[in-house]
């Protein structure tokens, strides 16, 4: 039997009779898929083909989040990439015999979903049964580390010992960042051989941005302030609102003239919380809901500072996003912030360990002269124009090119 085969089924035999978490109902694993704007990073003309069998990649799970869009980026005689599990990556190697299959995973929240709604550990086992089986054929098995563990963790240490067995399966592991790359081999085990580090692309040209900021201001009517901070996307306990809007009211009563956009979707339970939190002040304005790729910009260009007060976190696609606007970034040292993030030039970093680290951030934000904003506002749209997916998906192609 194949060795790792046998530690995965060693250690996941004990966990199948444990009581199954409770939580939200399992979701799609795969959804309609976003247009991308055909820019010239987006294209794979800027990646020379490589010297083998074409490749064709089955992705999962797909996720209307650009980013695996923009990773992967059009189809060509060389390479592709079409979302799919384990059993589309099966056929592939029985359809496509001239090519080079590989099977990507990405995140793993659908299978804890999944247990916490009563399915167990079934779902952990089928991955790596099927994930085993996939490349005993002869496929490639590639996995990008996005977390350290699932945000809003349960079982640190049962998430650790399942990225550890799959760290051990996939030939490439993708990471993004020296911070992430650290973490892979320190915490899961993970080979360094297998290991590549490749930039996150920047989001510019994604979304429009053509909106100048006393109007976008307007449109989202923002706080009438001089220093405006927001924050956009998903609002989840882990991304630290809570802190940020008592950081924010305490230096509105203080008189300092700075307000907060908050604007996504949240869980009925935590809107009502951040919104009980904020009391109605006109320092704070939320809006709730999804946000259009077309409102994006209102949002972003509204603001000086873009502000991440996560609790914990690896990878930041957010960061990415606020420098793709021209947005200075406040935020934690932790994960792969440090990596993009430079303190003074394109944002703003605080040890999240030290009390009042947020807080102390923001004032020297919004201390800053408009001078110093405009060169960190250049800074951080110079930084972005260097993360060009191009470059990581060249690095990824040569990867599943060489293995196995």
């Amino acid at each position: 039997m194949n060795p790792i085969r046998e530690r995965i089924r060693k250690y996941f035999r004990g966990r199948r009779a444990s009581k199954p978490r409770e939580g939200r109902p399992k979701a799609a694993a795969t959804r309609d898929v976003i247009r991308i704007p055909q820019t010239a990073d987006f294209s794979l003309k800027t990646c020379p083909p490589h010297v083998g069998p074409p490749i064709r990649v089955r992705y999962w799970p797909a996720y209307t989040n650009p980013y695996q869009q923009l990773f992967y980026g059009f189809a060509s005689e060389h390479f592709e990439a079409q979302p799919g599990d384990a059993t589309a990556a099966l056929a592939d190697l029985v359809d496509h015999p001239d090519k080079r299959i590989c099977f990507h995973l990405h995140w793993l929240n659908f299978l804890y979903e999944a247990a916490r709604k009563g399915d167990g550990n079934a779902p952990f086992d089928r991955l790596l049964e099927a994930s085993l089986t996939v490349r005993e054929r002869g496929a490639v098995i590639a996995w990008t580390i996005h977390n350290a563990v699932e945000h809003e963790a349960v079982d640190k240490n049962f998430e650790v010992n399942f990225r550890r067995q799959l760290a051990q399966i996939a030939d490439v592991i993708v990471v993004h960042g020296k911070q992430a790359e650290l973490l892979a081999t320190s915490m899961f085990n993970a080979p360094p051989h297998k290991i590549i580090n490749i930039p996150h692309g920047s989001y510019i040209g994604v979304y429009r941005d053509e909106i100048e900021r006393d109007i976008a201001r307007k449109r989202v009517k923002a706080p009438v302030r001089d220093t405006i901070f927001a924050n956009v996307g998903a609002m989840r306990p882990y991304k630290g609102l809570s802190e940020l809007i008592t950081s924010i009211l305490e230096m509105d009563r203080s008189g300092g003239s700075v307000g907060l956009l908050l604007a996504g979707r949240a869980q009925p339970a935590y809107a009502d919380e951040i919104a009980n939190m904020s009391g109605g002040s006109a320092a704070v304005r939320i809006d709730l809901g999804r946000i259009h790729d077309d409102e994006m910009q209102l949002y972003l260009n509204s603001a000086d500072f873009l502000v991440l007060p996560y609790r914990s976190i690896l990878t930041s696609g957010s960061a990415i996003l606020g420098l793709s606007f021209g947005r200075p970034v406040v935020a934690p040292a932790l994960g792969g912030l440090v990596d993009v993030i430079e303190d003074g030039v394109n944002g703003f970093l605080y040890d999240p360990a030290s009390p009042g680290g947020l807080a102390t951030a923001l004032k020297r934000a919004a201390s800053t002269d408009a001078q110093t904003r405009a060169r960190m506002s250049q800074a951080a749209f110079a930084h972005a124009t260097t993360l060009r997916w191009s470059d990581g998906r060249n690095i990824f192609i040569q990867a599943i090119a060489n293995g196995r």
